[in-house]
């Protein structure tokens, strides 16, 4: 830890990156300035919003795909839908890209790639710029009202930062307030999960007092912290720290590592706490799902991801107009990306337009056509063979995946990555032009679903859960049925109901950085991530229907250590006051 204190020093007070933040395309993107001294930053009021700009432009970083992107290996190879058995990398998908190195099991302790360092490095980086902004901002020359919501921003930032290491290696060293510098002998010990957890509550419920509600947020100001992004990172701190791995959880019998990787025994009441922040945050009646039916059946579930300013999207890392999610997964037909394809597995778990799985005896699935009538978040999300899409003149064409078909979209007839499919979830379907989306880091929909999560296991299937679970569904454009019930079966036991959330979870928040951290938070990543990433294998008949079988693309490999990643041994070596976590 000591080497990457003093590597954030010199980033942030020898040699500073400044980041311009300004209304329109380069709204929140980097701008390189002159560099400047603390002195220089501090004393100056447009360096000053510049620097706590520049610890906004991580906020997403473990949300991106690009090879561009600090140099992150793991990006390029497909990220976290692929880490998460979502996807399979596709152009590139070598052992040696992190996304394939830790989804085949090959991830150590030693291993010291960017895509894996950057989860350590990146979040001690900005705890250090917002503890150096928040110690030094009285020196700037920017109104007293200013400054104390930049500091509560910042007091955001630095929780967040520290949320996104906790749920990495469980508890972390506390600093506080504390700015180190180049000469300082930095052999910190790491404190318990429950000392982190109540450290980022309190830092967020602190923020909270002095960050504005979105709906009286100014117009300049739209996309940074607000009261309810901080109850909502809260929410989701404390519904981490109630599910399955952190309550009484931990895979150690070690009582020193039980500590510091969870809350040492399990305590039915954290889901109360839970469930507390997850109604705070709707309580505040601002937030929404987008919900249009009219245009298409689930077209608010598409439209969402197109828009910037977007009453679901609670906290999102703000991008200029762009079509980034096209060069990393459009189709190859249609010039880069594909960097990863949906699963087999992923494409199965989508249920049909009536709301049950397609195990279901009652759900209608048809082998032979298994793209009909699914669920309209399929057809939101996924390109399959025989799909419309839209070329670069926004002319609609078929997308062919089957063996033998013309274009680049094609399946290999023998070997190859392609499962058959391509990612269309927040994909512009307007093949024309670009799309002022902002990167989904936590929007309403979760926290539906962590209410729904928490209420089950509080409280039991209650109506209220039933209530949630509905809403997500209308959304999406599932048929009510004769009963009004959207698929759900009537009088669920708890452990029914947690099925059927754990199965919402996947569908409704696919490919946005939630499925590696679910199954893993819930202990189901043994199961879940420990199978084979199978691709569909699709010829074509004389008489123009498919046949259809299921091809090993990967064998992923999941074992109890990669619950928490290892912190690496260089780490270790540096800061011996640091503890390995278990299996490491």
């Amino acid at each position: 830890m000591k080497r990457n204190i003093q590597k954030i020093a010199l980033l942030a007070v020898a040699v500073v990156m400044l980041y311009a933040c300004k209304k329109g395309d380069d709204y929140l993107d980097p701008k390189v300035s002159n560099d400047l001294t603390a002195d220089a930053v501090f004393q100056d009021s447009a360096n000053t919003v510049n620097f706590l700009h520049r610890i906004y432009y991580d906020i997403g970083f473990t949300f991106q795909m690009s090879d561009g992107y600090q140099g992150l290996s793991r990006y390029a190879a497909g990220g976290h839908m692929v880490t998460g058995n979502e996807a399979s990398p596709q152009r590139y998908n070598g052992a040696q890209n992190t996304a394939p190195l830790m989804a085949l099991g090959n991830l150590t302790a030693e291993v010291v790639v960017a895509g894996v360092v950057e989860n350590w490095n990146v979040p001690w980086q900005n705890i250090r710029r917002s503890n150096l902004l928040m110690s030094r901002i009285n020196e700037s020359p920017i109104s007293a009202p200013r400054k104390k919501y930049m500091i509560a921003q910042a007091r955001f930032l630095r929780a967040w930062y520290y949320f996104l290491l906790v749920r990495t290696y469980g508890g972390m060293p506390l600093i506080g307030d504390k700015v180190f510098d180049i000469a300082d002998e930095i052999d910190i010990p790491r404190n318990t999960f429950e000392e982190c957890v109540n450290y980022i509550t309190s830092e967020l419920d602190a923020a909270a007092q002095d960050l504005p509600p979105v709906e009286t947020q100014l117009a300049e100001d739209y996309g940074k912290a607000t009261k309810g992004a901080a109850l909502a990172v809260k929410a989701r701190m404390l519904l981490y720290a109630a599910s399955p791995l952190f309550n009484g959880g931990s895979t150690s019998t070690d009582p020193v590592l039980k500590a510091l990787t969870s809350y040492p025994t399990y305590d039915k009441e954290r889901w109360n706490k839970a469930l507390q922040a997850m109604e705070a945050v709707k309580n505040l009646g601002i937030y929404q799902l987008y919900v249009d039916n009219t245009t298409r059946k689930g077209y608010g579930y598409y439209r969402t991801f197109q828009i910037r300013y977007n009453m679901e999207y609670i906290l999102a890392k703000m991008e200029g107009r762009n079509t980034t999610l096209e060069s990393w997964l459009r189709v190859p037909s249609l010039g880069d990306g594909y960097r990863a394809v949906p699963t087999e597995r992923m494409v199965r778990s989508y249920f049909m337009k009536n709301g049950l799985p397609i195990d279901d005896p009652n759900s209608l699935y048809d082998p032979a056509n298994p793209y009909s009538n699914r669920d309209p978040r399929f057809y939101n999300s996924i390109i399959y063979n025989g799909a419309d899409w839209f070329n670069t003149s926004n002319a609609k064409v078929k997308i062919w995946t089957h063996v033998g078909a013309t274009t680049a979209d094609a399946m290999p007839a023998s070997g190859g990555v392609a499962t058959g499919y391509f990612i269309r979830k927040m994909l512009n379907e307007d093949g024309t032009g670009q799309t002022e989306r902002c990167w989904p880091l936590l929007r309403y929909a979760e926290i539906l679903l962590g209410y729904a999560e928490a209420k089950n296991e509080y409280s039991g299937p209650v109506s209220d859960v039933y209530d949630a679970l509905k809403q997500i569904r209308v959304r999406a454009g599932i048929d009510a049925g004769v009963d009004d019930s959207y698929g759900l079966k009537p009088n669920m036991t708890t452990e029914e109901m947690r099925k059927v959330i754990q199965d919402e979870y996947k569908i409704e928040l696919a490919f946005e950085e939630h499925r590696m951290w679910d199954v893993r938070r819930w202990k189901t990543a043994e199961v879940e991530l420990n199978y084979p990433a199978e691709a569909t294998y699709i010829t074509k008949n004389a008489n123009g229907t498919f046949n259809y079988s299921t091809v090993i693309r990967y064998n992923y490999l999941f074992n109890k250590r990669f619950y928490l990643f290892p912190i690496t041994s260089l780490e270790i070596g540096r800061s011996p006051a640091l503890v390995q976590n278990p299996g490491w």
